[in-house]
């Protein structure tokens, strides 16, 4: 078989699986310029108008004849890529960081170490955990709001995350300048993608996702996307 003919085939494969999985007609102007409107695969787009045409081209030929061209391994590559991704979309869990890898502390640690430590590797926030359950993100913010805005008598010997002005500005809900979000653990990663479009948009800093089962606050944290993430992830 021709990787012309591999390709019609594979091709009519990913019209019945948008045909199935999203109820796409294939009809006339074609399911696969369908699909490349969905948010969700928009990030396809160029590859679905690139198979697309090459299937358009390979379709006119007359019975007898031979296919003007052959596409080539990595255009059938792509394409078993194509039908992949949009059969099983890639889940935020997946390219998360697990949050067994991610700088967390308790309410009753001492700030100073993890203030070093976000300085020697580039942290920016920390989150405050509780028997897995997000208390709060401690950052520069944090301290700079307790020290100015409260007078935080800070102690480097002494001042823990629990400290009340700490815990205070720690809160996720009181930040004028940044904003977190919950998703649930089966959340589509381009879902998080738009969702930090959205707020970017909206002239919002969204600096972390936080996975739990759920998408609930007060359920056990599983892992965290940030924006980081999201560029590293890119199609």
């Amino acid at each position: 078989m021709t990787n012309a003919e591999i390709l019609i085939n594979k091709y009519n494969i990913l019209e019945k699986l948008l045909n199935e999985k999203f109820n796409i007609e294939i009809g006339r102007e074609g399911a696969v310029s369908q699909i490349s409107r969905y948010p969700q695969f928009r990030q396809l787009k160029e590859e679905l108008e690139f198979i697309r045409k090459i299937r358009n081209f390979l379709s006119h030929k007359k019975t007898g004849e031979e296919y003007p061209i052959q596409p080539s391994n990595d255009v059938i590559i792509l394409l078993d890529n194509v039908i992949s991704y949009i059969d099983n979309p890639p889940k935020a869990y997946d390219s998360c960081v697990k949050i067994i890898d991610v700088c967390a502390a308790t309410g009753n640690e001492l700030i100073f170490p993890y203030m070093k430590k976000m300085k020697e590797k580039v942290y920016t926030h920390v989150p405050i955990l509780e028997n897995g359950v997000l208390k709060g993100v401690f950052s520069e913010n944090t301290l700079f709001g307790a020290l100015i805005e409260d007078e935080l008598i800070y102690e480097k010997d002494k001042t823990t995350f629990s400290d009340e002005l700490i815990a205070k500005y720690s809160q996720i809900n009181n930040r004028a300048s940044e904003c977190f979000e919950f998703v649930k653990k089966d959340c589509l990663l381009e879902d998080v993608r738009e969702l930090f479009q959205q707020k970017f948009e909206e002239n919002k800093r969204l600096a972390m996702v936080f996975i739990t089962q759920n998408g609930k606050p007060q359920e056990r944290v599983l892992g965290i996307i940030t924006p980081w993430d999201i560029m590293s992830n890119r199609r």
